[in-house]
């Protein structure tokens, strides 16, 4: 058996830091604002969408959070003109979010946008994405715990 310098509780501390630190409404939000993950699995997800609704809770007030969920449900199901145009929706346009958003977001989305230019301007995109990634694979916190503790000695 292979040893390893790291001790099974330094490696789930580790993993126990970047979940808690990836389950955050910022990163939350930011994984459902990016234009190429954009899906019905991630609105559906329960968690992410109480993460969504937890960041909106806190930075909105309750006339703005209408306006931001109104335009969140138009931006999820993909209704209006932001999605109108063929090219908004290639691969090409939506794997850079500031330029989605920019470019297309501001067409009928105008608060989502500017929250959307917001969060993604400060948040790493591939944090949401590995958050994205977690989430949507099941792979929560118990099973990776019970992969370290198999795997590691």
């Amino acid at each position: 058996m292979r040893h390893s310098i790291f001790s099974r509780s330094d490696i789930l501390e580790c993993v126990e830091r970047r979940w808690t630190y990836m389950s955050r409404p910022i990163h939350a939000m930011a994984a459902m604002l990016h234009p190429l993950y954009r899906s019905s699995e991630l609105w559906s997800d329960t968690f992410l969408s109480t993460k969504q609704s937890e960041y909106v809770g806190l930075v909105f007030s309750e006339d703005d959070q209408l306006q931001i969920d109104r335009e969140f449900t138009n931006y999820m199901n993909g209704i209006g003109p932001s999605f109108t145009r063929s090219v908004a929706l290639r691969k090409e346009a939506t794997k850079f979010p500031l330029t989605w958003w920019h470019s297309y977001g501001r067409v009928g989305l105008p608060n989502l946008s500017r929250l959307a230019l917001r969060v993604l301007s400060q948040v790493r995109i591939h944090y949401a994405f590995h958050l994205y990634i977690y989430l949507i694979s099941a792979i929560s916190y118990h099973l990776i715990y019970s992969m370290f503790n198999c795997v590691v000695a």
